[in-house]
């Protein structure tokens, strides 16, 4: 699936290869690649531990052939020639468990160490975009609930008079009238 990808990559960086609105939201190729793309993520089904190892194994290769030619010919300080393919594998992403995710993003760093830039250009958006894909909610706080029932049920009840009051353990709670 991999090498699919790549073969279609390759295909149209040749052929667009003086289009200046290649690899962008703009080019309509580009946006059927990753609507191929997405598809090809729809089709590992809903199990992702089935498929583990193959979607694994789709982000390494990914990895590999957009860092495998650091240097662009164009640009010899400016972004890997292949690094929009980088936005083509971002639709699998939601196809890592979360161990994965944090496997996959220390191999990208470790490609990455030489090529990434001081500063983050529009150029290496694709790179911003797919880290970001790989960080999704690893840093959310977890919530500190206590295990067991979250919320008490009301007690209902009467007080010496007969009226009935509401309120945790009988204690009366006041009404409280929203002004309108």
């Amino acid at each position: 699936m991999a090498a699919a990808l790549i073969s279609v990559f390759m295909d149209l960086r040749s052929e667009c290869s003086n289009n200046i609105n290649a690899f962008t939201k703009q080019d309509e190729n580009f946006q059927s690649l990753k609507e191929l793309a997405k598809r090809f993520a729809l089709s590992f089904g809903l199990d992702n531990m089935k498929n583990r190892d193959a979607i694994a194994a789709l982000h390494r290769e990914g990895i590999h052939f957009t860092f495998n030619t650091l240097e662009n010919p164009e640009n010899p300080l400016g972004p890997p020639p292949n690094l929009p393919f980088l936005e083509i594998i971002i639709e699998f992403s939601n196809k890592l468990i979360k161990i994965d995710k944090k496997t996959v993003l220390s191999y990208l760093d470790r490609y990455i160490k030489t090529a990434l830039p001081g500063v983050h250009n529009d150029e290496w958006q694709p790179l911003i975009s797919y880290r970001a894909s790989l960080q999704h909610n690893e840093f959310e706080v977890p919530l500190n609930r206590q295990p067991g029932r979250q919320y008490k049920p009301k007690k209902h009840g009467r007080d010496e008079d007969g009226e009935e009051m509401e309120g945790e353990d009988g204690d009366e709670q006041e009404d409280v009238e929203m002004a309108e």
